[in-house]
Protein backbone atom coordinates (compact mmCIF):
# COMPACT_ATOMS: atom_id res chain seq x y z
CA UNK A 1 0.00 0.00 0.00
CA UNK A 2 0.90 3.44 -0.21
CA UNK A 3 1.62 5.76 2.41
CA UNK A 4 -1.59 7.75 0.94
CA UNK A 5 -3.93 5.03 0.71
CA UNK A 6 -6.22 4.87 3.79
CA UNK A 7 -8.38 1.58 2.77
CA UNK A 8 -7.31 -1.60 5.18
CA UNK A 9 -9.17 -0.39 8.14
CA UNK A 10 -7.20 -2.67 10.27
CA UNK A 11 -3.81 -0.31 9.77
CA UNK A 12 -5.67 2.64 10.62
CA UNK A 13 -6.49 4.57 13.89
CA UNK A 14 -10.14 5.61 13.71
CA UNK A 15 -11.64 8.30 15.33
CA UNK A 16 -15.28 8.50 15.87
CA UNK A 17 -16.91 12.02 16.46
CA UNK A 18 -20.54 11.54 17.96
CA UNK A 19 -22.90 14.25 16.69
CA UNK A 20 -25.44 15.43 19.05
CA UNK A 21 -28.63 16.45 18.52
CA UNK A 22 -30.69 19.00 21.16
CA UNK A 23 -34.20 17.95 22.32
CA UNK A 24 -36.24 21.12 23.52
CA UNK A 25 -39.83 20.40 24.39
CA UNK A 26 -42.46 22.88 26.15
CA UNK A 27 -42.02 21.48 29.46
CA UNK A 28 -39.25 19.21 29.95
CA UNK A 29 -35.27 20.23 30.72
CA UNK A 30 -33.01 20.87 28.11
CA UNK A 31 -31.45 17.28 27.05
CA UNK A 32 -28.84 16.29 24.33
CA UNK A 33 -29.04 12.97 22.79
CA UNK A 34 -26.47 11.17 20.22
CA UNK A 35 -27.02 10.62 16.71
CA UNK A 36 -25.08 10.17 14.39
CA UNK A 37 -21.32 8.76 14.46
CA UNK A 38 -18.45 10.22 11.85
CA UNK A 39 -15.49 7.73 11.64
CA UNK A 40 -11.62 9.11 10.33
CA UNK A 41 -9.35 6.94 9.29
CA UNK A 42 -5.51 8.16 10.03
CA UNK A 43 -2.39 7.45 8.13
CA UNK A 44 0.18 5.78 10.55
CA UNK A 45 3.80 6.97 10.53
CA UNK A 46 7.19 6.77 12.44
CA UNK A 47 7.09 9.54 15.75
CA UNK A 48 9.80 9.96 18.27
CA UNK A 49 8.82 8.17 21.72
CA UNK A 50 11.11 7.34 23.56
CA UNK A 51 9.18 5.10 26.03
CA UNK A 52 8.72 2.73 23.69
CA UNK A 53 10.27 -0.66 24.54
CA UNK A 54 11.97 -1.50 21.52
CA UNK A 55 12.43 -0.35 17.37
CA UNK A 56 10.23 2.01 16.09
CA UNK A 57 7.09 3.89 17.28
CA UNK A 58 4.04 4.18 15.57
CA UNK A 59 1.68 7.48 15.74
CA UNK A 60 -1.21 9.21 13.67
CA UNK A 61 -0.62 11.54 10.57
CA UNK A 62 -2.42 14.63 9.51
CA UNK A 63 -4.12 12.81 6.78
CA UNK A 64 -7.59 10.93 7.21
CA UNK A 65 -10.57 9.48 5.08
CA UNK A 66 -13.87 10.03 6.26
CA UNK A 67 -16.11 7.03 6.17
CA UNK A 68 -19.48 7.00 6.01
CA UNK A 69 -21.76 8.26 8.85
CA UNK A 70 -23.81 5.62 10.86
CA UNK A 71 -26.39 6.06 13.64
CA UNK A 72 -25.51 5.34 16.82
CA UNK A 73 -27.58 2.37 17.72
CA UNK A 74 -26.62 0.72 14.56
CA UNK A 75 -22.39 1.47 15.83
CA UNK A 76 -22.99 0.15 18.77
CA UNK A 77 -24.74 -3.09 18.25
CA UNK A 78 -21.59 -4.19 15.72
CA UNK A 79 -18.84 -2.48 18.15
CA UNK A 80 -16.39 -4.97 18.22
CA UNK A 81 -15.37 -5.94 21.72
CA UNK A 82 -13.78 -3.43 23.95
CA UNK A 83 -10.04 -4.15 23.97
CA UNK A 84 -7.76 -4.29 27.23
CA UNK A 85 -4.58 -2.66 28.06
CA UNK A 86 -2.17 -5.65 26.59
CA UNK A 87 -4.13 -5.49 23.18
CA UNK A 88 -3.10 -2.01 22.72
CA UNK A 89 0.99 -3.18 22.90
CA UNK A 90 2.05 -3.94 20.00
CA UNK A 91 5.08 -6.14 19.13
CA UNK A 92 8.25 -4.14 17.58
CA UNK A 93 8.20 -6.21 14.56
CA UNK A 94 4.69 -5.60 13.49
CA UNK A 95 5.21 -2.30 14.34
CA UNK A 96 7.97 -2.41 11.40
CA UNK A 97 5.83 -4.36 8.79
CA UNK A 98 3.10 -1.65 9.08
CA UNK A 99 5.44 1.46 8.72
CA UNK A 100 6.89 -0.66 5.70
CA UNK A 101 2.95 -0.90 4.41
CA UNK A 102 2.86 3.11 4.76
CA UNK A 103 5.78 3.71 2.70
CA UNK A 104 8.06 4.13 5.38
CA UNK A 105 11.88 3.60 4.05
CA UNK A 106 13.86 1.17 6.05
CA UNK A 107 16.43 4.15 6.41
CA UNK A 108 13.62 6.52 7.95
CA UNK A 109 13.18 3.68 10.27
CA UNK A 110 16.65 3.10 11.04
CA UNK A 111 17.25 6.62 11.63
CA UNK A 112 13.78 6.69 13.79
CA UNK A 113 15.32 4.45 16.19
CA UNK A 114 18.66 5.96 16.39
CA UNK A 115 16.66 9.00 17.59
CA UNK A 116 14.61 7.05 20.18
CA UNK A 117 17.58 5.63 21.35
CA UNK A 118 19.32 8.73 22.03
CA UNK A 119 16.18 10.57 23.53
CA UNK A 120 16.30 7.09 26.18
CA UNK A 121 19.47 7.75 27.26
CA UNK A 122 19.15 11.66 27.40
CA UNK A 123 15.77 10.73 29.55
CA UNK A 124 17.89 8.99 31.54
CA UNK A 125 21.18 11.21 32.04
CA UNK A 126 17.74 13.68 33.11
CA UNK A 127 16.57 11.45 35.91
CA UNK A 128 20.03 10.76 37.35
CA UNK A 129 21.33 14.45 37.70
CA UNK A 130 17.83 15.17 39.44
CA UNK A 131 18.51 12.62 41.66
CA UNK A 132 21.76 13.67 42.14
CA UNK A 133 20.60 17.21 42.74
CA UNK A 134 18.24 16.26 45.49
CA UNK A 135 20.71 14.32 46.88
CA UNK A 136 22.96 17.29 47.17
CA UNK A 137 20.71 19.85 48.49
CA UNK A 138 19.76 17.06 51.72
CA UNK A 139 23.81 17.31 52.00
CA UNK A 140 23.50 20.55 52.22
CA UNK A 141 20.14 20.97 54.56
CA UNK A 142 21.97 18.18 56.56
CA UNK A 143 25.49 20.15 56.53
CA UNK A 144 23.67 23.77 57.98
CA UNK A 145 21.76 21.22 60.60
CA UNK A 146 24.81 19.88 61.92
CA UNK A 147 26.85 23.04 62.11
CA UNK A 148 23.46 24.73 64.11
CA UNK A 149 23.76 21.88 66.66
CA UNK A 150 27.74 21.81 67.02
CA UNK A 151 27.82 26.00 67.14
CA UNK A 152 30.19 26.49 64.14
CA UNK A 153 27.67 28.15 61.93
CA UNK A 154 28.18 31.04 60.57
CA UNK A 155 26.07 33.76 59.87
CA UNK A 156 23.95 34.53 57.00
CA UNK A 157 25.51 37.35 56.21
CA UNK A 158 29.10 35.93 56.55
CA UNK A 159 27.67 32.80 54.57
CA UNK A 160 26.72 35.36 51.85
CA UNK A 161 29.96 36.73 51.51
CA UNK A 162 31.37 33.53 51.15
CA UNK A 163 29.40 32.52 48.63
CA UNK A 164 29.93 35.52 46.63
CA UNK A 165 33.57 34.92 46.91
CA UNK A 166 33.23 31.20 45.50
CA UNK A 167 31.13 33.31 42.69
CA UNK A 168 33.57 35.13 41.57
CA UNK A 169 36.52 33.42 42.60
CA UNK A 170 35.34 30.51 40.24
CA UNK A 171 32.60 31.49 38.23
CA UNK A 172 34.87 31.75 35.23
CA UNK A 173 36.72 28.32 35.31
CA UNK A 174 35.26 25.19 34.39
CA UNK A 175 35.91 22.82 36.87
CA UNK A 176 34.25 19.54 37.65
CA UNK A 177 32.27 18.85 40.11
CA UNK A 178 34.91 17.33 42.50
CA UNK A 179 36.96 19.80 42.14
CA UNK A 180 34.53 22.26 42.91
CA UNK A 181 33.84 20.67 46.03
CA UNK A 182 37.66 20.29 46.22
CA UNK A 183 38.17 24.43 45.95
CA UNK A 184 34.90 25.01 48.40
CA UNK A 185 36.42 22.65 51.27
CA UNK A 186 39.51 24.31 51.44
CA UNK A 187 37.85 27.86 51.70
CA UNK A 188 35.06 26.76 53.82
CA UNK A 189 37.05 28.69 57.10
CA UNK A 190 37.76 31.32 54.63
CA UNK A 191 35.80 33.78 56.77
Amino acid sequence: SSRDSCSTSSLKYKEKIIHSRNLQKSNRKKSVTFDVIETREFELTVVLNPAVSSGPAIGLGWRYNVLPTMKLSYAESNHPHRRVRKEFQMPRYERERILREFGVSEEDIKTSIRKINIARRQRESSILAQRSEGLSLATESMKRKMQKIVGVRRSYRIEEELLWHNAEQYGGRNLTKDEENREVCRNFFYF
